[in-house]
């Protein structure tokens, strides 16, 4: 068991290293990136997907944004469904929908550059909306477009860089139109607020899940760049796949769009683009939120395991299938595994190299992730040190709260 935990360890420290390293070489990435002369004549098209539920409160502040990406050859989708409006009638209640909010908005901006699809369905999941989606897409294509068309995929909350279809073109024209282009999502969006509120909880957890955005996510997409094999998957606020890819590949899946489908193609040794600069996306306000996103997470992870009956070398099936392992068990056991190792020690009053790494790394993991944060954002980001006791309890106890939603969702499956 000891020599289980010690591994387990090591890992964790080469992810706060691997997250120092990425956050540092991504500079210099960006800085290569933006430097690409811009394409004059780029006979690509791109669409910009946007599902939306319940996001009346947001469809102002979000079609304002999205107004700013003006390029000729890129759409912005907003994709709504019946679902609010069945709820309404079911409920006996007048709530007024995204739907309608969206239709004022375009009502009173008609110059603006936005799409707006409305379907007719009254269940499903982000993934229906974004199939929803290809299909219009796809009536308005002829098959030879396909493969020089790319979907684009934000959650409503996501403020990507107005300029992302210029990178976007920069790096499709420059690297032979790789089949996936992947920004990665960071929490930031509402960071600030969070200061404000001194909501430390959750400034902890914007650091910590830099770890994975940046020394697992970010520096998966470099190794695979330099032709090492590291294992991928797709984030549904940021991801950018080819057309022909995913109508070969069986659209969105459901009930996840995007996990499933990153390990999908990772396994068929599809190639991975990695956009200069990150995708601001609000942080969870609550454990409440966070248990709620986790549940949705750890359901992704698992449904992985059945990806792994996809035709693909051997190397590739053992990369990944050790990594959904690691996974599942990070978010179910293995917090609790550290917890009684720390609670075998002390009843046996006892100290040893395994428990003295048990109590500093959480500590190294928010240093390091707040590191990453301040130096993806540094003019958007405000620091703050006071509160250090709740940065500091919130550290160890941000594994534990983790494992609240995979244990929701499996309890709940029985």
């Amino acid at each position: 068991m000891k020599l289980f935990i010690n591994t387990l360890l090591i890992i964790d420290l080469i992810l706060i290293i691997s997250t120092f390293l990425s956050a540092k070489y991504y500079i210099r990435y960006r800085k290569k990136i933006k430097k690409t002369p811009e394409i004059g004549s780029d006979n690509k098209k791109y669409f910009v997907l946007l599902p939306a539920f319940k996001e009346q409160e947001l469809v102002k502040e979000t079609l304002d944004y999205y107004s700013h990406i003006k390029v000729n050859n890129c759409k912005v989708m907003v994709i709504t469904s019946e679902q609010e409006e069945y709820e309404n009638r079911i409920n006996k209640r007048n709530i007024k929908t995204t739907k309608d909010c969206v239709d004022k908005y375009l009502s009173d901006n008609r110059n603006s550059n936005i799409i707006h699809l409305h379907g007719n369905y009254t269940k499903g999941t982000k993934s229906t909306q974004l199939n929803f989606a290809l299909d219009t897409i796809k009536d308005s294509l002829k098959d030879n477009e396909y493969s020089s068309c790319y979907i684009g995929v934000y959650d409503f909350d996501s403020r990507p860089n107005l300029d992302v279809i210029d990178d976007l073109s920069r790096i499709v024209n420059t690297q032979n139109s790789p089949e996936i282009v992947q920004q990665i999502p960071i929490n930031t969006k509402n960071y600030n607020r969070l200061v404000k509120q001194k909501n430390y909880a959750m400034i902890v957890h914007c650091f910590q899940t830099m770890i994975r955005s940046v020394g697992i996510e970010l520096a998966s997409l470099f190794l695979n760049m330099k032709k090492i094999c590291a294992p991928l998957y797709c984030m549904g606020a940021g991801m950018y796949i080819r057309m022909d890819t995913l109508l070969e590949n069986g659209c969105f899946p459901e009930p996840i769009d995007d996990l499933e489908l990153g390990y999908r193609l990772y396994l068929k040794g599809k190639r991975f683009g990695l956009f200069p600069e990150y995708n601001s996306v609000e942080c969870p306000s609550s454990v409440r939120e966070i248990v709620k996103q986790d549940v949705g997470i750890f359901k992704g992870v698992c449904l992985g395991v059945f990806e792994l009956n996809t035709k693909a070398t051997f190397v590739r099936k053992i990369i990944l299938g050790f990594t959904i392992l690691h996974n599942i068990l990070l978010r179910t056991v293995i917090p609790w595994i550290y917890l009684g190792y720390l609670l075998f020690c002390l009843f046996k009053l006892e100290v040893d190299i395994t428990m003295i790494s048990i109590l500093f790394l959480p500590i190294l993991r928010t240093l390091v992730g707040g590191y990453a944060l301040f130096n993806a954002t540094p003019n958007r980001i405000k620091c703050q040190f006071s509160g250090i006791i709740g940065i500091i309890t919130y550290s160890y106890l941000w594994r534990m709260i983790r494992t609240f939603g995979p244990f929701k969702y499996i309890f709940s499956k029985q």
